[in-house]
């Protein structure tokens, strides 16, 4: 102890290490001395720690062959650390795609969130009181995953009606870099009039139909065909996107509304009655619910719509 980096008072039995100036990478020894007033110095053991950079531990850095649902871990602190981790495709994480706070050193990957055969980059910032640190940037590349063309669940081929607060949704497939989704009123699906939306965020479905605008905006009562495809990468074309093939053609009607769908909640029940009920009682003034409370059609809101709700609640 002839070469002294710190020497710190206190009145306490314990001491942030923050609060020791000084103290850097590598290896320490340390004594505390005891002192009172009229007291003989007593003079502890001596002990030693080891100042370590947090880093990430797993997945290696620079690692390939990564699993899809990698755990992510680094080295932990002690009580009172929080977390903030970051994984991204570039290097800057101007664009993450996990982005989480916790408040334990290690985090699994949920499915469908890396795409295969990508290069990842992942920091973690560590936080105590007022205290942060941030580790290296590590990387690493998960493995190759051949998609096969997409999946229809929802429009079935027996779905040849789809409403406004529907979507369009597909069958999980795990690697994929992004679904690209099409809706046309023509099966050549030309650019210039289609709704051509990619999704990025691992749903494997739609927006709600109604929500489409420009170009892709949707027409009460009109026929559309839809189809989709797969976006991806291969470590033999590195950066450069491939696709599968499209998926089948499925074709609807669109509606803006479910018939009898009064309260647009997305179905058609008791609710609906409720609101026919309390415009026919005066409850509710009559264009509360727009045109949608004239059920059957004929103009005026009557006990006439109440029934026709009943038959279709029924049916």
């Amino acid at each position: 102890m002839d070469s002294l980096v710190a020497l710190v008072a206190t009145d306490s039995a314990s001491l942030p290490l923050t609060a020791v100036p000084g103290v850097d990478l590598g290896t320490y020894y340390w004594r505390v001395v005891a002192r009172g007033l009229n007291e003989w110095d007593a003079v502890s053991e001596l002990r030693s720690f080891t100042v370590e950079a947090m880093r990430i531990t797993a997945p290696a850095d620079g690692a390939t062959g990564v699993s899809l649902t990698p755990t992510i871990t680094w080295t932990a602190g002690g009580e009172g650390v929080s977390y903030r981790l970051e994984v991204s495709t570039t290097s800057t994480f101007n664009s993450n795609i996990i982005d989480v706070a916790l408040d334990s050193a290690s985090y699994a990957v949920p499915q469908y969130t890396l795409a295969g055969a990508t290069t990842y980059y992942a920091r973690v910032t560590a936080t105590q009181g007022s205290a942060t640190a941030t580790t290296d940037v590590s990387s690493f590349t998960t493995i190759e995953v051949i998609p096969a063309a997409p999946q229809f669940i929802y429009p079935t081929e027996a779905d040849t009606v789809l409403y406004g607060h529907e979507q369009l949704t597909f069958v999980p497939e795990a690697g994929i870099g992004s679904l690209r989704i099409e809706i046309s009123a023509s099966t050549s699906f030309p650019v210039r009039s289609s709704y051509r939306g990619t999704i990025t965020d691992g749903s494997f479905a739609s927006p709600q139909l109604s929500t489409l605008t420009g170009t892709g905006r949707m027409v009460d009562g009109k026929t559309y065909y839809a189809r989709a495809r797969y976006a991806y990468l291969t470590l033999a074309t590195g950066s450069t996107v491939q696709y599968t093939d499209y998926s089948d053609i499925r074709t609807f009607v669109y509606h803006d509304t479910l018939v009898g769908d009064v309260n647009l909640d997305g179905k058609v029940d008791a609710g609906d009655i409720a609101c026919i009920v309390n415009i026919i009682t005066g409850k509710n003034p009559a264009g509360t619910y727009g045109t949608r409370d004239d059920v059957n059609g004929d103009g005026s809101v009557n006990s006439g719509d109440l029934g026709a709700l009943v038959s279709l609640i029924t049916e």
